[in-house]
């Protein structure tokens, strides 16, 4: 009895390995997801979510405050729009009712108790959100 319970419990530990060996390589193998991402005139959001059935993004810069995502055959999700005025703006997602930050953007901007995600459209009004940005020297 002890050797069966023994080959058994070898098996699913022999099993649940492979699993995880063909998960992770299959993740070293996916395409990065850039989003927000600016092209020109455009403004391009993405999501990885190949199970949800409902992705909405929304954010003070759309004039109806929301907007679909419409998904393609890898299961990422993407929206689309022109470029808005140069300025901070934030952002978040709706995916099947549920409100997330953007895991492909690092940008995150905290307003209050909420925490939202974050991208700059460059141009003069918005010039001074860069680190990068020269106004002078300091000195004692």
């Amino acid at each position: 009895m002890k050797k069966i319970t023994f080959f058994i419990s070898v098996f699913f530990l022999f099993l649940i390995t492979s699993l995880n060996a063909q998960e992770i390589q299959n993740i070293g193998t996916r395409q990065a997801i850039i989003s927000p991402e600016i092209s020109g005139n455009t403004l391009t959001f993405r999501l990885r979510a190949p199970q949800a059935s409902n992705v909405t993004v929304s954010g003070s810069f759309l004039s109806q405050r929301t907007a679909s995502l419409t998904k393609d055959e890898t299961g990422v999700w993407s929206y689309s729009m022109p470029l808005p005025t140069p300025e901070l703006y934030t952002y978040s997602f709706l995916v099947d009712g549920v409100s997330m930050l953007d895991p492909s953007n690092i940008f995150v901007q905290r307003d209050g108790t909420r925490y939202m995600s974050a991208f700059i459209v460059p141009g003069e009004r918005s010039a001074n959100y860069g680190e990068a940005t020269k106004h002078g020297n300091l000195s004692q």
